[in-house]
């Protein structure tokens, strides 16, 4: 019986310059977000926050996710993707959604 954890790689990632870079040092990572990672969107509308991040761990391709918080969004809409850009785009594209229901 083969041992999963000889035959599993696990696909974690760093951000240079804002691109995506695999990382094959798992200890690496872990301090790189622990001292590096930052939004790449962080923004209040009224009492709701909309924060957009760089996982580091991406599960087929999507890396940055935008997430919602405040009344009215727990357990509201998480959204994923593979790029910055995509990920600048629809952390607007939220912030806009909200304005407009204010």
């Amino acid at each position: 019986m083969t041992n999963i954890m000889q035959t599993s790689r696990v696909l974690v990632w760093i951000e240079r310059g804002g691109v995506p870079v695999e990382c094959a040092d798992f200890q690496a990572w872990a301090e790189w977000m622990a001292c590096e990672r930052e939004h790449v969107g962080d923004t209040m509308v009224g009492p709701a926050r909309v924060s957009t991040i760089f996982m580091g761990v991406g599960v087929h391709g999507w890396l940055y996710e935008t997430a919602l918080f405040g009344p009215g969004q727990v357990g509201g809409p998480v959204t994923r993707y593979r790029t910055r850009a995509d990920a600048l785009i629809g952390h607007g594209e939220h912030v806009e959604r909200l304005k407009a229901m204010e």
